[in-house]
């Protein structure tokens, strides 16, 4: 798909899937960060649950169908009080609930809006590799794979707002899909899960004793426990070292 093509599907997913949140709801204020927690919660979901969907969109839509709805209180902050993703005071009488089709619509914006670009600019050294550590390959097949993602998200909104009946197969994924995603849930946000995990890493990142970010996941996954995909993706957004002496250091 040229750089026109996928600005023009870019364009088509954005609209339709914000006709799906209306703009007064407690879903429209926190979208970003209600997208961001799914994320987080299906990446460590199917990377440690290898019989499940491994599209992420669809083991949402699974989850969804099982009656599962993500708690609201995990955008709270320790005062049970909620912000807006500008970081804004939400008023206490506005109802702190979503939908399934809110979920699957704020998370569709989330992978085409911010996700889609998550591995940095096409920029690239003499090795062809971007300032993050990403070549021009990878770099395509992340995107590509967000587009998908967001239209599978989508497609499945629309599909839960129509009433559409899930099929059998659906019914009998989303039975497993309940009992893994509620283990998942727990290893996310237990003392040594998944929030914790990234949290170290980006910490060992901001030290700057490695050159790229491939090289800092490659080196630190296995003493984290996480897959060197995993530790990739959270390092994918991270800020440069400042100071940074991996890539300030002369060759002997």
């Amino acid at each position: 798909m040229n750089t026109l093509g996928q600005n023009a599907y870019s364009s088509f997913l954005i609209e339709q899937l914000q006709q799906l949140i209306s703009k007064d709801s407690f879903t429209w204020q926190v979208q970003r960060q209600l997208a961001a927690e799914l994320d987080g919660l299906f990446s460590d979901y199917q990377t440690d649950i290898t019989y499940t969907i491994t599209q992420p969109s669809q083991s949402l839509y699974n989850s969804i169908i099982s009656g599962w709805l993500l708690d609201t209180e995990w955008l709270a902050n320790e005062n049970n009080e909620y912000f807006s993703d500008e970081h804004l005071p939400i008023e206490p009488t506005l109802s702190t609930s979503w939908t399934g089709v809110e979920l699957l619509a704020a998370y569709g914006l989330y992978l085409v809006i911010e996700d889609v670009s998550a591995l940095g600019a096409e920029s690239f050294n003499e090795e062809g590799l971007n300032e993050q550590g990403w070549s021009k390959d990878e770099i395509i097949e992340w995107q590509t794979g967000r587009y998908f993602e967001a239209g599978t998200a989508l497609a499945l909104a629309l599909k839960l707002k129509a009433g559409i009946t899930p099929t059998q197969a659906e019914l009998e994924q989303a039975t497993r899909s309940k009992i893994a995603l509620q283990a998942a849930e727990k290893r996310h946000n237990a003392p040594n899960g998944s929030r914790a995990k990234k949290e170290e890493i980006l910490l060992i990142w901001s030290t700057g004793k490695y050159q790229d970010k491939g090289r800092c996941a490659e080196q630190e996954c296995d003493a984290l426990g996480i897959a060197f995909g995993t530790a990739r993706k959270h390092l994918r957004n991270a800020l440069n070292p400042n100071p940074w002496p991996a890539r300030t250091k002369k060759a002997p």
